[in-house]
């Protein structure tokens, strides 16, 4: 993925693959603000505008059958599975949406800072061959605060398009895809960490219910 927001390839073989190396402070280190957050929203830009539009396979019959499953599998209580498929009635499903090469951990301690305020995202065995642009989106939005999530969103809108008008769509997809993906089988040392995340998208998903806009 040749965007300039990852590090240059020097060599990579059978055993070892050796980057060029970024110095700089993380974005857990040093954490972006309203006035900085345009160097991460320029990073992930310019991975999104490379990215071709695809009919979109989260489809409302996807995401209904999404829900009945976990709601069956006792996942999410019977009163959150009725409020969803209400929501899933009503919502404004895009037909085509942006899917590509993106970065697919999108944890703070992935990104750091350059001295000129741009933004690199660092693991580059984390970069996926195929993820939709506004899951992706959604999932970093997570982790910052959603005053500078709602900031991070208009830059991407004002630089990709394509974003703001698909939010109610986006939040819902990657909460219900979050629960069904920790709720997976996995190692006794993993099972906690991947319940509490998994709870915790449950949370979210019954605030993003509450509200009546994004």
């Amino acid at each position: 993925m040749e965007t300039g927001h990852l590090p240059v390839l020097i060599n990579c073989d059978d055993v070892a693959m050796i980057v060029e190396w970024r110095q700089g402070p993380t974005l857990s280190e040093q954490p972006p603000m309203p006035d900085t957050i345009n160097g991460l929203a320029e990073c992930l830009a310019q991975t999104y505008r490379r990215m071709p539009e695809v009919p979109n396979y989260l489809t409302r019959d996807r995401l209904q059958t999404m829900t009945d499953d976990l709601a069956a599998d006792g996942l999410i209580p019977s009163a959150i599975r009725e409020a969803v498929l209400q929501e899933l009635e009503i919502l404004d499903i895009p037909t085509k949406i942006r899917v590509g090469e993106s970065f697919g951990d999108v944890s703070l301690p992935n990104f750091v800072w350059s001295g000129d305020g741009t933004v690199a995202y660092v693991d580059t065995m984390g970069v996926v061959d195929r993820e939709p642009m506004m899951i992706n989106l959604e999932k970093l939005a997570a982790n910052l605060s959603p005053a500078l999530s709602g900031t991070l969103f208009e830059q991407v809108e004002a630089q990709v398009g394509g974003v703001l008008s698909s939010r109610r769509w986006s939040v819902l997809a990657r909460v219900l895809q979050v629960i069904r993906s920790k709720s997976k089988k996995s190692a006794v040392a993993d099972r906690g960490a991947r319940q509490q995340k998994m709870h915790r998208a449950v949370a979210d998903l019954q605030r993003h219910l509450q509200q009546k806009t994004v």
